[in-house]
């Protein structure tokens, strides 16, 4: 299990952000998307894409038999992690779309697709430069098959420091991917494409925002659910999901000053401040997990804020909902740690099957975990069962488990995809 483990966070000890997503496969008929694939020169190892600074290129790296191997190759800038991977023309080879900034413009955001297979030396089969329409760059990239003819689509969060704006649907055609954006959804940042209701379209699953920058983090959290459809995501129902929607664990609480600690500030819950999609419990339903860094949790009697969760929700025939739902703190029975406030326990989180057991587990992050020394970080990992996540057996380790910086190295700042 820990070996496990190290293998599902080792991309959390790299300096930068790291976002890989790949799914569906080309077929005439509606199909749910299928686990990530990440392998760009069809060898049958899995690869690894590293972006930095919006300037800068980003570097594809092989795997191999033993590892990666170090032979990389450089692809279009990766823009602080905004990287996603899909098939974005259904002909069953990886491709990358980034978001790069031709004339050095911060303001004037462009969407790079290099279609696959990779060379040895990361040069792609063929690209494809298309123009985002708004000022505001993109805050995040979201890929997967959302109207279910087997060519993955891509999902944009477009906006600034100022707020977000309408988020964007890209269609992926056997083409490659539209040069025009085929719909505006509503305002979101990051999210995961997951059938959550088994009816064979990927669905758009991502937290809801408005207001700038300090709004959203004031914000008690919302989800939101953008059914998959034949005709693209919220084509015929959205649905939202609180911590204040019946059988979710907890009440959505708002951020303010702290009693009794001279104008300290806490955070809001920030529910679906990050997320991850998986198969927990086997039933053929795609489950959420949901990340609330500044979930305020209770500490033995003492009250510890932001000390963050993570909430399961189930997925079923009848869509997402709180119904079975579960919740997870450092306070936890099983958990490894103590909530403390300031943890921000859930800033990341995956849904992966780490032990080959057909399951997926969840890894958990807190990039503000203490121990001697301040904001070292940890990771942790509960297993995945028949009647969802367990605490019982989990484990959680910490940036020296990699030989990596300890004091202030936010270990789980980014979690790979």
């Amino acid at each position: 299990m820990r070996r496990s483990l190290i293998a599902a966070v080792a991309a959390a000890a790299v300096a930068a952000p790291l976002m890989l997503t790949a799914t569906g496969t080309a077929s005439a008929a509606p199909r749910p998307p299928k686990a990530p694939v990440t392998d760009f020169n069809k060898d049958g190892y899995t690869d690894l894409v590293v972006g930095g600074h919006p300037m800068t290129k980003a570097v594809l790296l092989w795997g191999s038999a033993a590892g990666l191997t170090g032979t990389s190759g450089e692809v279009a800038n990766g823009a602080y992690g905004n990287i996603a991977a899909g098939d974005f023309d259904g002909d069953g080879n990886r491709d990358l779309v980034n978001e790069v900034y031709p004339a050095h413009d911060n303001d004037r955001a462009t969407l790079s697709v290099s279609y696959g297979p990779f060379t040895a030396q990361g040069h792609p089969a063929r690209k494809k430069a298309v123009r985002v329409p708004t000022e505001p760059g993109l805050l995040d990239l979201v890929a997967g098959d959302l109207n279910g003819d087997g060519v993955d689509d891509l999902v944009t969060n477009d906006g600034d420091e100022d707020g977000p704006f309408a988020s964007r649907f890209w269609k992926g055609t056997r083409g490659g991917l539209s040069g025009t954006s085929a719909k505006a959804l509503k305002p979101s940042r990051g999210g995961v494409v997951a059938d959550v209701d088994g009816d064979g379209y990927g669905d758009f699953v991502t937290r809801a925002v408005s207001g700038d920058g300090e709004a959203q983090s004031d914000d008690a959290g919302t989800v939101r659910v953008d059914y998959g459809h034949r005709n693209g995501p919220a084509a015929t129902r959205s649905v939202k999901i609180t911590q204040d929607s019946a059988g979710v664990p907890g009440a959505g609480e708002r951020g303010g000053p702290i009693p009794g600690e001279g104008g300290e500030y806490h955070r809001g819950d920030r529910f679906g401040a990050d997320l991850g999609a998986g198969d927990v419990n086997g039933d053929g339903y795609a489950d959420i997990a949901v990340g609330v860094p500044g979930e305020d949790v209770k500490a033995g009697a003492a009250e510890a804020y932001d000390a963050g969760g993570v909430v399961l929700l189930k997925g079923a025939k009848s869509g997402l909902s709180g119904k079975g739902a579960q919740s997870f703190t450092q306070s936890t029975a099983g958990v490894p740690g103590v909530s403390e406030t300031g943890d921000g326990f859930g800033g990341r989180v995956l849904l992966s099957d780490v032990d080959g057991d057909k399951k997926a587990d969840l890894t958990a992050t807190a990039s503000q975990e203490d121990t001697t020394v301040q904001d070292v970080g940890a990771a942790w990992v509960l297993k995945g069962t028949k009647s969802g996540l367990t605490a019982t057996g989990s484990t959680s380790f910490g940036p020296s488990a990699l030989g990596a910086a300890t004091e202030r190295g936010y270990f789980g700042a980014w979690l790979g995809r």
